[in-house]
């Protein structure tokens, strides 16, 4: 198996839909409901990191699943920057709406 260098987001990670046990690693009130990967990258992107898209990569707790992966380089701890990273779309999407 390729071994990566940096964090690996599945967008399970922050989907608010989907349980602890399915894969979010945050509290359901911090999360995002349907991310996609375009929103985690620009997020990532937004907060300093360097990400990449993965979109045919399947979450291994959903293999039937096509979610895609966004690999971000960058020294961090995981839980914290996925919280970040929940913020930031979440900040984003409310931004978006204020000018719809």
């Amino acid at each position: 198996m390729k071994r990566i260098n940096g964090l690996v987001i599945w967008p399970a990670y922050i989907d608010s839909n989907k349980s602890r046990s399915q894969g979010r690693r945050i509290p359901r009130k911090l999360a995002v409901k349907a991310p996609k990967l375009d929103e985690i990258a620009k997020a990532a992107k937004e907060l300093g990191f360097t990400p990449k898209i993965y979109p045919e990569k399947a979450y291994p707790r959903a293999p039937y699943e096509k979610s895609g992966v966004v690999i971000v380089t960058g020294k961090i701890k995981k839980t914290d920057f996925i919280k970040k990273l929940a913020a930031k779309i979440l900040e984003a999407r409310q931004t978006r709406e204020r000018f719809k």
